[in-house]
């Protein structure tokens, strides 16, 4: 795997979840809570590819605080970018998305566009008022006459 994107992950299951319903869950089915505890991504080790996690700091649906205590757990492989506000959804379509692109293109090998200096041209002459139409010379009365 080259690289790893997660808009506002829950990278804490047991706490996403609660405990209570966690236990309720491990009752029915023994060896969940085992399982969500394992299988948690802040339980992972660090993967081994570059990550990007981007969360909204007003996220309603998965606190912030879980993507900066994975960011901080796990240094420099791992880029976090918040924003102040847009949820849990608008953030990502709004901010998320066009910022992990940019973050995944050197990844990918796309170099960024160089600034194209605008074409040299050649200077094009400024338009000229139309020219009055000749009038014709006057004539010198010591000329002679033309035929």
């Amino acid at each position: 795997m080259k690289a790893c994107v997660a808009f506002a992950p829950a990278t804490d299951i047991i706490a996403r979840h609660g405990t209570l319903n966690v236990r309720d869950l491990d009752r029915a089915a023994p060896g969940a809570k085992r399982f969500l505890t394992d299988y948690s991504p802040k339980n992972m080790p660090t993967p081994q590819c570059p990550v990007f996690l981007f969360h909204a700091n007003d996220d309603s649906n998965v606190p912030c605080d879980q993507s900066r205590a994975y960011a901080e757990a796990r240094g420099e492989r791992v880029k976090l970018v918040v924003v102040p506000s847009g949820d849990h959804y608008d953030s990502m379509t709004e901010a998320g998305i066009p910022a992990a692109i940019e973050w995944l293109k050197p990844l990918a090998g796309v170099k960024a566009k160089p600034t194209a200096a605008a074409p040299k041209r050649r200077p094009v002459p400024a338009p000229q008022p139309d020219a009055p139409a000749e009038e014709p010379a006057a004539q010198d009365p010591a000329a002679e006459p033309q035929p």
